[in-house]
């Protein structure tokens, strides 16, 4: 599915409002530059959720697991998805994702039914081999809709490029600065 550049996410429901109870959900990924697309997709979790967890790929890990550093350290990346009214609890993830079975046994132990995954990571043979590992833990995995035409990766890529427009819908702009985002 792809979603347009004037995608208005669904609000986060208040929390006087019913949701599933009791379902913890949890994510894994660098939310490096965090940018709007991680916004929509953090937004689209927490609608299928009472709690989400999000697990920040470690300083260590991302070099090994995307053979580059992070623009922003652990530490900074935490303290902007704290800052998001969607997420519930930030920690760090430090077990690569080529190590299904340790990966497996970390998402077990972090207490998450179900984890939500992107559409565009869903099918590579990782998450083809950790999702039946993790439906024998009893966790779901449960796609969620990419946000075509921004990346963290085009975002590197424009600002390699002297700030000049890398991709078509995504400006320096779409990065989101740190503190509170306020859903609407």
């Amino acid at each position: 599915m792809l979603i347009p550049p004037t995608y208005n996410p669904p609000s986060v429901t208040p929390p006087d409002q019913p949701r599933k109870t009791g379902l913890v959900g949890g994510t894994i990924g660098a939310f490096d530059l965090f940018h709007v697309g991680h916004l929509r997709f953090l937004a689209a979790a927490r609608q299928h959720c009472t709690h989400l967890k999000v697990g920040v790929g470690s300083d260590r890990l991302l070099p090994l697991s995307k053979g580059r550093a992070p623009v922003c350290s652990e530490s900074h990346r935490m303290e902007i998805l704290r800052g998001l009214r969607c997420v519930d609890e930030v920690c760090v993830f430090d077990v690569g994702l080529d190590r299904t079975d340790a990966a497996a046994r970390w998402l077990a132990d972090w207490g998450v039914s179900t984890v939500f995954v992107s559409r565009d990571w869903i099918n590579t043979p990782r998450w083809q081999h950790l999702m039946p590992m993790l439906a024998h833990q009893g966790i779901a995995c449960h796609a969620l809709p990419y946000t075509q035409g921004i990346s963290t990766t085009a975002l590197r890529q424009q600002l390699t490029q002297g700030g000049q427009k890398a991709q078509q819908d995504t400006s320096l702009a779409d990065v989101v600065s740190p503190g509170r985002v306020k859903m609407v």
